[in-house]
């Protein structure tokens, strides 16, 4: 937890250091660029920059520079302000560290021997050994250029700042909200009311009916895209309006500048500056968004998938800006004559690799090609984003605002130490490897799964939800890489004497497919395995009065354990309590009995109901070695269903649940004593009638209800559950009974 703090406030100290010096920055480069005019006795070593050295190793010129200031500063700013500045650029340019002790007895100094050029004309002007008073209204007009440009400055580093406390407030606010939420605090009739009308009209609406599963414009392959929420599309648009406001206004323009000449010149350089800038504080929010370690996930209540949304849409802004800003300034190199000379400039050649890199990773981060190709993409994208990196921090290392590339690489940095940790404190641990295969019946609709179980150290802790990221010590597994899977902590619900977590991977394509690959062909049965962990949102389900949870396929782990948690403290058999929990789980074939048996049937005597939907299968019950099908194997009619019968001593019952184990017995035998207490229905289940069903229920009861709704699955069935509850809601017919929607799925 100390890490993930010292990343955000690593960020915010940025803020501090990123200083606006508009006012003083003038006054001196006017002195300083006065002081040009002048040819001093002084030859200036190879290799430094002739004007700052001059100026700030030779004393007469030094002094002259002090003097300018002082007869000026009072009027737009304190003297020591103009003298830090100028301190600033000595040590940055002159080669030399002054104090502003020493900058004052030099003009003391300077004051003793300086020569007025009004008051003597025919003063020889060259190989000057003396301090010269400046003409003060050549460096007043030059004032107000200088003004003008480090004004515009500041206003892209004060607009880069409000971009971030905008995130932070929402953020915080958001939390807030979601925290207050999650833990019931508020129960009244009318706020329930209100809280379900917002969540109707801005929380869950998706734009297209597409938020999980991607969205085709025009049905073309290569222009999917994930979708925002309603909610965090009004949260991106005011974002972007803003940068569109921050980076096209406050510009002043004069009719003639000394600097730069016309406005045309004027709005090239300071368009440029602006978004070049801007850009630059837009990076470590690039970074804290999409780290896995995001001390703002935990702050909002928002998921890891809503950040990556964000980072998206902060990283098209960046990118944007930085194409303007290369753009205007090669522009403004061309009318000003300096392009070919730039050319060969270090920060030139770093800004083109910086800009090369940022718009690679852009073309790389397309859905079409992250979805097909996600292990090529993450590789690249992490190469790409760190020579990015570098190139942006010797873009600038010269002029100033490394401090931004800096706390971005520091929070980079951070969050891999983070992650290092969470590895180091579960350690390496051998993991056990089993294929449940389908029925030969099922095996053209149903794939095979991959139960991973893992031994967990005693200090690990995880929540119901959680994901984990896992590591696969194998050269041929590709160990350098991280998957992230949900898992089902054994020990969290029902004190399992040999913990374990356990994880179930549907092998598709990719490190999924060579897994299950290199099991069937090698014939191995463990692994070494690193996880890093756990991540994800903690939803307190236990506080709410009822929770549905609507699950498909692969997707049981999250809600399974929400199910479970939420009854763990209640004895068993225990009925009259009125919580209740319903699991609605969605499988192809019941083949799917093969691999989460063991974890369903302990769900038998407690407050969970469970419901089985088959949606391709038939409710056929044939064994599975064995495609003949007796009499026996079938059970009429398509729904099946057994009142349990409760027992009455404790022990007998927790002896039940491990009574029968899925490698000894049929899936018949299985659905045989899982109907007890589990509900198989064929078909696909229709939201909103439960929902209608569980809000009856609820609204028969005296006292403020609130209902969680859990949904982890296939991420159209995300989204089917997602429009239906939002369609439910907008009814505005649910009284007292307040409905929260926990999505589990991560798709980024």
């Amino acid at each position: 937890m100390l890490i993930t703090n010292l990343l955000v406030v690593s960020l915010f100290n940025v803020l501090a250091t990123a200083k606006l010096f508009a006012k003083p920055s003038s006054l001196m480069f006017s002195c300083l660029s006065a002081s040009q005019k002048f040819q001093y006795d002084f030859v200036p070593p190879s290799g430094v920059i002739p004007y700052w050295y001059v100026a700030c190793n030779y004393e007469p010129a030094l002094g002259s520079i002090v003097l300018c200031l002082e007869a000026d500063a009072d009027r737009i700013c304190p003297f020591s302000n103009s003298l830090e500045m100028l301190a600033l650029g000595c040590k940055a340019q002159g080669d030399r560290t002054l104090t502003q002790t020493y900058l004052m007895e030099s003009g003391k100094n300077a004051s003793k021997y300086i020569k007025n050029l009004a008051s003597d004309p025919d003063f020889n002007l060259t190989q000057l050994t003396t301090p010269i008073m400046f003409n003060m209204s050549e460096v007043a007009n030059k004032k107000n250029s200088y003004y003008n440009f480090f004004d515009n400055l500041d206003d892209s580093t004060k607009f880069g700042d409000f971009t971030i406390i905008y995130w932070g407030v929402l953020l915080v606010l958001i939390g807030l909200f979601n925290h207050i939420s999650a833990h019931n605090y508020l129960k009244s009739i009318s706020l329930n009311s209100k809280l379900n009308q917002w969540k109707a009209l801005v929380v869950l609406p998706t734009l297209s009916s597409n938020h999980l599963s991607p969205a085709r414009f025009r049905g073309i392959a290569f222009f999917e895209a994930l979708l925002p929420l309603r909610q965090e599309t009004f949260v991106l648009i005011a974002y972007i309006l803003s940068c569109v406001y921050y980076t096209t206004s406050n510009y002043k323009i004069i009719a003639n500048s000394p600097l730069f000449g016309n406005p045309y010149r004027q709005y090239l350089r300071f368009i440029s500056d602006r978004t070049g800038i801007f850009a630059f504080t837009q990076l470590p929010l690039l970074i804290l968004f999409g780290g896995r370690n995001n001390i703002l996930m935990t702050i909002s209540g928002l998921p890891f998938n809503t950040f990556i949304i964000f980072h998206k849409w902060i990283s098209r802004v960046m990118m944007l800006c930085a194409v303007v800003h290369a753009h205007q300034f090669v522009l403004y190199l061309e009318v000003t004559g300096t392009f070919r000379r730039s050319l060969g400039e270090l920060y030139f050649q770093f800004g083109e690799l910086a800009l090369f890199c940022c718009l690679l990773i852009m073309v790389q981060s397309v859905f079409y090609f992250r979805k097909r190709c996600y292990e090529l993409f993450l590789v690249l994208h992490i190469f790409l984003a760190f020579i990015f990196l570098i190139g942006c921090y010797f873009h600038v290392s010269k002029i100033g605002y490394s401090e931004w590339v800096l706390a971005t690489l520091g929070l980079w940095i951070l969050d891999r130490i983070w992650r290092f940790v969470n590895i180091y404190q579960f350690g390496i641990q051998t993991a056990q490897l089993r294929v449940f295969h389908p029925r030969s019946s099922d095996a053209d609709t149903e794939d095979p799964t991959i139960k991973v179980s893992i031994p967990k150290p005693a200090t690990w802790r995880s929540y119901p939800g959680c994901f984990v990221y896992l590591y696969f010590l194998d050269p041929h597994l590709k160990f350098w890489e991280s998957h992230p899977f949900t898992i089902y902590d054994s020990t969290d619900q029902f004190g399992d004497p040999t913990p374990m977590i356990n994880i179930y991977i549907k092998p598709k394509c990719g490190t999924t497919k060579a897994i299950y690959d290199q099991i069937m062909s090698r014939d191995i049965t463990s692994v070494k395995v690193l996880v890093e962990g756990p991540y994800g949102h903690k939803a307190h389900t236990e506080d709410y009065d009822q929770l549905l949870l609507f699950v498909g396929g692969n997707g049981i782990p999250g809600p399974f354990s929400h199910s479970a948690r939420s009854v763990s403290n209640l004895p068993y058999g225990d009925l009259e309590s009125s919580k209740k929990v319903e699991l609605v789980w969605s499988i192809k074939t019941l083949s799917a009995l093969n691999w989460f048996y063991d974890e369903l049937i302990q769900l038998k005597d407690t407050h969970v109901s469970v419901t089985v939907y088959v949606t391709r299968g038939d409710l056929s019950l044939a064994d599975e070695d064995d495609s003949s099908t007796s009499s026996n194997d079938i059970i009429e009619p398509e729904i099946l269903t057994e009142t349990s019968h409760l027992l009455k001593d404790d022990t007998d019952k927790k002896s039940k649940k491990r009574e029968v184990f899925s490698s000894t017995i049929t899936i018949a035998e299985k659905v045989h004593n899982l109907s007890e207490f589990v509900t198989f229905i064929k078909g696909r289940p229709d939201v909103e009638q439960k929902l209608d069903q569980v809000i009856k229920e609820c609204s028969q009861v005296s006292k403020i209800s609130t209902i969680g709704l859990v949904t982890c699955g296939p991420s159209s069935m995300c989204d089917n559950v997602r429009n239906s509850v939002a369609r439910r809601l907008r009814r505005n017919d649910t009284g007292k009974v307040r409905i929260d929607l926990l999505e589990e799925l991560q798709v980024w």
